[in-house]
């Protein structure tokens, strides 16, 4: 379990709360539909309306979304991973959507706030990351790493809610490279090395499961 789950979480919420809003994206199997804003990821050119749609056809569009979703992320992967494409993050990446596609009541109730997330951070369970930046792991860490951590905006504190604030960054970072000359297992390998069982604890604490 890594950071690809919380990207995951991330983007199903965003297409979550265009529902809630009564919309429906029609679009989201396009990369061109996603762009960057400030550091994060956002849909734009949202087709239409769920009003007017009776309740199981909402719900049909609903999915389709997800759904879309989920294909243009595979082959985002299969463009950046190459003959890495079966690595068994990625596979169950996606397998947390098609997850989302059968039970979609589910996945409303799974996608969490950021209260949610700050709530689960302050068990003690995550005493041990605590100061996570202390020099010690700061001089531990891979030049990409470093790159992130010491960006104009990272000024990172000590406590848990920054340290997943900096891996949210890391992989946003490596998402808007366009010389991808860090491969995204690397990445990941990275940050198992350093922060072991973190991501892992967080989506036990939200019950987060595929």
């Amino acid at each position: 379990m890594t950071v690809f789950k919380i990207f995951g979480v991330y983007l199903l919420g965003n297409s979550l709360r265009i529902h809630d809003k009564g919309l429906f994206h029609g679009g989201l199997h396009k990369r061109s539909n996603f762009v960057f804003v400030n550091k994060k990821l956002k849909g734009i050119n949202i087709e239409g309306s769920l009003a007017g749609l009776s309740p199981p056809e909402q719900d049909e569009q609903k999915k389709k979304d997800i759904m879309d979703l989920r294909t243009m992320l595979n082959s985002w992967f299969k463009k950046i991973l190459g003959s890495k494409y079966k690595w068994k993050e990625c596979s169950s990446f996606l397998k947390f959507f098609d997850h989302a596609h059968l039970d979609y009541p589910d996945c409303v109730k799974k996608v969490t706030t950021r209260q949610d997330v700050e709530d689960a951070l302050e068990s003690s369970d995550f005493d041990k990351f605590k100061s996570w930046n202390r020099d010690p792991v700061l001089c531990s860490m891979d030049k990409f790493m470093k790159g992130v951590d010491y960006h104009s905006s990272g000024n990172y504190t000590g406590d848990v809610m920054n340290l997943l604030r900096y891996l949210r960054n890391l992989y946003y970072h490596y998402c808007q490279l366009e010389d991808l000359t860090v491969n995204v297992v690397d990445v990941d390998r990275a940050v198992q090395k350093l922060f072991a069982g973190f991501l892992e604890l967080l989506h036990k604490q939200l019950r987060i499961v595929p």
